[in-house]
């Protein structure tokens, strides 16, 4: 039996998965201008498999224990009492696997403002402008009308053509889907340099388009399509075909943490966030999480950001849980954090989503959300991963109309101006919904 083990009840936010799980790998967490600890963890743990993590902003470093060598585990146990050390915590994994709704969806009413969005399959995204007949639910036959983030009326406030970069933390993104190829993020310097060098010397090599953590590789492709999705909803091209993205000029920078099955790291997950960091995201948008309090390497990370302007935003997971007293890593105690609750076209919290008035900031748009999908294809998908992805495109373009707002300022008033409401005032701190127009204008309740 193993001496040391940990039951841990882990979640990306389309779905739950409980595993029993015997951590054997760990990551240890030093200070970071403390020296290289390769060594000294080698002989301290009596094992060779000791590795510095590539990171910039934290100090990691993974090891590999057995967990049926009493002498190894003692070392790590004793470990834990130095004070040179900041945390020790398992490599914890997790299984996630997109929540598919294929959704019977009329084309709306001849009279709705769709007639002036050309693109193909506008009249799909309720989220952006629910018309009623444009949307269905358990409870009724059709959705309520301006239940959405009022996307049109937002749209037409904007006067300005610059990029703003968003990181997407998830399965990665198909580089090549004709609504989000142009907005795709650019390494000019990897771009334009040589094949298989570190040109830009950011310890990556032809990270063009992003990094794919999983194979340590410069293609962070999509072989699972949760990361192809949430990348439509913040920013797939005004175009007159497909969808359209809250953003219209974004800089979209996929980072590729979970595998094609599914699988998934903590180790991943604080790589793609440091990398994020480093190339200057604007806004990490997160639709991930697991059910355990943050680690102290997450909060760290999350504390560097808010130093670089960063805004980070998670999803707020689907346990039907009160995570003001449930463990989960979206409760990050950063003012840059925003952590995002799923509702439905009829105002109704989606039933499966987390909810707190400590913990979640505000609910968005997360039941049957039409977005892209791998091989130029689109489809609905349902869970508080798909709601994250509307507050971190409109925080984008916050820092776009106005850049000189901190992401202190940008939670503040996306919790501020979210359109309150009865039905959904117990579930998150706002008390209400992101509204996209209410927000760019700074119109509060």
């Amino acid at each position: 039996m193993a001496i040391m083990k940990w039951l841990i009840v882990l979640t990306f936010s389309v779905l739950l998965t409980t595993y029993n799980l015997r951590a054997e790998t760990f990551l240890i967490h030093y200070p970071d201008r403390a020296p290289d600890q390769t060594q000294r963890l080698i002989k301290s743990l009596g094992t060779g498999e000791v590795i510095k993590l590539p990171t910039t902003f934290i100090q990691l470093y993974k090891v590999s224990i057995d967990s049926q060598n009493r002498n190894q585990m003692n070392a790590l146990k004793k470990l834990r009492y130095q004070r040179s050390i900041k945390s020790i915590q398992p490599n914890v994994s997790l299984k996630i696997a997109p929540e598919i709704r294929k959704a019977s969806i009329t084309r709306g009413r001849k009279n709705s403002r769709r007639s002036e969005i050309q693109d193909t399959y506008f009249n799909r995204q309720w989220g952006f402008e629910n018309t009623g007949d444009n949307s269905i639910s358990r409870k009724r036959k059709f959705g309520i009308p301006g239940i959405d983030i009022d996307a049109i009326d937002a749209w037409s406030t904007l006067d300005e053509n610059k990029k703003i970069t968003v990181a997407i933390v998830d399965t990665g993104m198909d580089l090549n889907h004709p609504d989000l190829k142009a907005n795709l993020w650019v390494n000019e310097k990897e771009k334009n340099g040589r094949p298989g060098v570190d040109d830009d010397g950011n310890g990556f090599i032809d990270d063009i388009h992003g990094y794919d953590f999983v194979h340590m590789s410069g293609s962070p492709w999509d072989d699972n399509s949760h990361g192809t999705h949430c990348a439509g909803t913040i920013g797939a091209l005004h175009n007159n075909q497909g969808i359209r993205g809250i953003v219209p000029h974004v800089s979209l920078m996929p980072i590729k943490f979970a595998r094609g099955d599914g699988s998934a790291s903590l180790e991943t997950a604080l790589l793609a966030l440091d990398y994020a960091i480093k190339m200057k995201a604007d806004v990490i948008s997160n639709s991930w999480g697991f059910e355990v309090d943050p680690p102290e390497s997450l909060i760290h990370l999350a504390q560097v950001a808010l130093k670089k302007n960063i805004v980070m935003v998670f999803a707020a997971g689907n346990s039907d849980q009160n995570i003001d007293h449930a463990p989960s890593t979206a409760k990050i105690p950063s003012d840059n954090v925003i952590v995002v609750g799923a509702h439905n076209s009829i105002e109704d919290k989606w039933p499966r989503s987390n909810y707190g008035k400590k913990s979640v900031h505000l609910m968005a748009p997360g039941v049957d959300i039409f977005s892209t999908i791998p091989n130029n294809q689109y489809a609905s998908y349902t869970g508080s991963s798909m709601a994250a992805p509307f507050v971190s495109g409109i925080a984008a373009l916050l820092k776009w109309t106005e850049p000189h707002l901190t992401p202190v300022e940008i939670k503040e008033r996306l919790i501020r101006t979210s359109a309150k409401s009865l039905k959904l005032d117990r579930y998150s701190e706002s008390g209400g919904r992101v509204d996209a127009y209410r927000a760019l204008n700074n119109i509060s309740n």
